[in-house]
Order: C-alpha cells, then sequence, then structure tokens
C-alpha cells in the first residue's frame, strides 16, 4: 500500500499545473459570488467536480496497477476496468468542461441594438 500513495504522489507532480489552475478557479468562484452567483456556482462546482477527478482517477489507476500485479489479474479484466474507468472519467470531464461554458454564457444580457450596426 505505501507503494501505492508514494506511486501517486508522483503521479500528482505531473498535473500540478492543471490542479493549481483548478484552485484558482475555486478560489475566483468564491471571490466574485456576490457579483454574478450563478456563474460562480457552476464554476464552483465544475472546478471542484474537475479537481476531485484529478485526485480520484490518479489514486485509482495507481491502485489498479499495483493490484494487477498482487492479484495475478488477467490482461483482459485489467484493459476491461481501464476501459471502464477512462469511459466514466471523460463523461465526467466533460461535465466540467460543460459546467465552465454554461459560467461563462450564465447571467449575460442580450446586446441592445442603439442605432444600425451598433449595440451597448
Amino acid at each position: 500500500m505505501n507503494d501505492v500513495i508514494v506511486s501517486t504522489v508522483k503521479q500528482f507532480l505531473g498535473v500540478t499545473p492543471i490542479m493549481l489552475v483548478y484552485l484558482v478557479g475555486l478560489v475566483l468562484a468564491l471571490v466574485f459570488w456576490r457579483r454574478c452567483p450563478v456563474s460562480c456556482v457552476l464554476t464552483l462546482i465544475a472546478t471542484l467536480l474537475l479537481l476531485g477527478l484529478i485526485v480520484t482517477s490518479t489514486f485509482v489507476y495507481q491502485y489498479l496497477f499495483h493490484a494487477r500485479a498482487e492479484m495475478d489479474w488477467p490482461p483482459e479484466r485489467i484493459e476491461l476496468m481501464y476501459s471502464v474507468i477512462r469511459f466514466v472519467s471523460s463523461l465526467l470531464h466533460a461535465l466540467g468542461i460543460g459546467l465552465l461554458l454554461a459560467a461563462v454564457f450564465a447571467g449575460r444580457k442580450r446586446a441592445q441594438q442603439v442605432g444600425p450596426g451598433k449595440f451597448q
């Protein structure tokens, strides 16, 4: 089990930049909460989801990598498990990005035309 933790910490080094971006997004959502609450709620949910996804998937992949050898699982079983995890992870990642896109446009007012070709 100790090997899993050491390997996982090493894996986190590779995703540190994206984790920092998600943490900054989380802080910004809290800072701008009063100005645009709907966008901030969506951003908060998305960044928590994406950050949790990175942490969880890293631990799961490391656990499976080490458990594969210890439990002598056949390659087909490992491949199926990795495929399912990748698919679920991809769906959750798409959901997180979708929430961020929704946050960008949430609460925006439609531009009003004040003259020919001019918007306010």
